[in-house]
């Protein structure tokens, strides 16, 4: 039976046994997935497998599609996880494997965040049921070469990033949120989109006379988010004689998710 007691919104995180089996249910149900659906013989892969095996074949961050060599098809991050799990010997199995991984890791987090939100244990149990139980987060996690479990993985750290630093705003605190926003962005870009409503969100929730301080910490979450994405962007700006700030497919994108057909 799940406990409903109050808990410090300043205390650590200790294992215990419910925590422990929400890990070990979360683990066990991707891994089921994976066993029944064959994904570990048979997974689905997308672009990303190719843009890894260009960079290893020595073609660079590169893809063939529609008769057309795109330089910048999508958000690097997770191309670059593949060619290095790759270049060390693994397989797409391994890929799948690590995925299953971060997305218990998601659980915990979300867990954690949730005990702390309401300081009860028992929504913290709730919350990461429901994340271990997600339909969706199984099926990417466990049968899919694809970023979306890093991509949700990213949004909440960002989410996690603030609220500790509204509970201790250190330029160290500050760095480390710009810089995993920064990671985020390189895997979805609308990840930056949490940037200025984080440092809202900052403003809004804390005293007037705190202002000035913050407004110093928020410069620095934007500099190291953006000295973290500015190496990608500046290699496409070369590469396409022109600003690209992530990838060139943006009106393929936007016509995929508004085509009626």
């Amino acid at each position: 039976m799940m406990s409903t007691t109050l808990v410090d919104r300043g205390r650590p995180f200790h294992w215990c046994s419910d925590w422990l089996g929400l890990v070990l249910l979360a683990f066990g149900l991707r891994l089921t997935a994976a066993l029944v659906t064959d994904s570990f013989h048979h997974p689905q892969v997308y672009e990303y497998e190719n843009l890894a095996r260009a960079m290893l074949d020595g073609r660079g961050f590169t893809f063939r599609h529609l008769g057309i060599t795109y330089h910048s098809y999508a958000p690097p991050l997770y191309a670059w996880l593949c060619a290095m799990i790759y270049s060390a010997g693994g397989t797409v199995v391994a890929v799948l494997v690590v995925q299953m991984l971060v997305s218990v890791g998601h659980v915990v987090l979300v867990q954690v965040l949730a005990e702390r939100l309401f300081q009860r244990r028992g929504a913290g149990l709730i919350a990461g049921l429901l994340m271990a139980l997600h339909p969706g987060l199984i099926i990417y996690a466990s049968t899919k070469a694809h970023p979306l479990t890093f991509d949700a993985l990213f949004f909440t750290l960002v989410l996690w990033q603030f609220w500790r630093l509204r509970d201790q705003p250190s330029f160290g605190r500050a760095a480390v949120t710009g810089a995993v926003i920064g990671l985020g962005v390189l895997s979805r870009a609308t990840i930056g989109v949490l940037l200025p409503l984080g440092c809202l969100w900052l403003l809004a929730t804390s005293a007037r006379q705190d202002w000035p301080k913050l407004f110093a910490r928020c410069v620095a979450v934007g500099v190291c988010a953006v000295a973290i994405v500015a190496p990608w962007t500046i290699r496409n700006t070369l590469i396409h004689r022109q600003f690209v700030p992530m990838v060139t497919v943006d009106s393929e994108v936007f016509w995929r998710g508004n085509n009626p057909a």
